[in-house]
């Protein structure tokens, strides 16, 4: 799940519970189930909804799961609807209002700072983030903030014109830190092609937002 960027996803989403099914039971499937309880999800199989392909793979795989901690559902347990489920709601809200990426900023700077006093510490930061009138959409956990992407950009921008060429973006972009597959659709070699610094910015936060 981890080199897959899918652990990094389904924390993102709060998800806490993981139910794996489809083909096949003793290798794909199984496997999947076992990355994932040891990443810390509550792990489940649907075991009516997947198939192995041998007897004795099964029992091998049955075992690893067994260890694993993963445990078997049926999937009529899972097709009763449960309401006023709190873990449902509290994940709706936390996606609605977008507090995750709010959390993992301040998560990030408390880590970075270390400050003696960790409350007045967010307070401030907070106070910081409301005045500066932050989109959510573009909330990012890295340390960067508006200020260092205009230097970023200032750097590249050699000439002092405002704006900076295909290669001086990508070049600026990488040194952030931004993964090589972010940023691909920046073209070396278009030569007319011209960045802003605002357009900078956005390819910056979405950049970011992949670390």
């Amino acid at each position: 799940l981890k080199s897959t960027g899918m652990t990094k996803l389904l924390r993102e989403a709060r998800i806490s519970d993981v139910y794996v099914c489809g083909l096949a039971f003793d290798y794909c499937v199984g496997s999947t189930a076992v990355d994932s309880a040891k990443e810390g999800f509550k792990t489940f199989i649907v075991e009516d909804a997947t198939e192995s392909i041998s007897s004795s793979s099964k029992r091998d795989m049955q075992k690893r799961l067994t260890e694993a901690g993963v445990e078997s559902v049926h999937s009529s347990v899972l097709l009763t609807k449960v309401e006023g489920d709190k873990r449902q709601i509290a994940a709706e809200y936390f996606k609605k209002k977008k507090i995750m990426p709010l959390l993992q900023k301040l998560t990030a700077l408390l880590l970075h700072n270390k400050p003696e006093n960790p409350k007045k510490f967010l307070i401030n930061e907070l106070t910081k983030i409301k005045e500066s009138k932050m989109n959510m959409e573009d909330m990012t956990s890295s340390l960067l903030n508006n200020d260092d992407l205009e230097v970023v950009f200032q750097t590249a921008d050699v000439s002092g014109s405002g704006k900076i060429g295909s290669s001086q973006c990508k070049q600026a972009l990488l040194s952030m830190g931004i993964p090589i597959g972010e940023i691909k659709f920046v073209d070396e070699d278009d030569k007319k092609a011209t960045y802003t610094l605002d357009e900078f910015k956005k390819l910056a936060v979405r950049g970011l937002k992949a670390i």
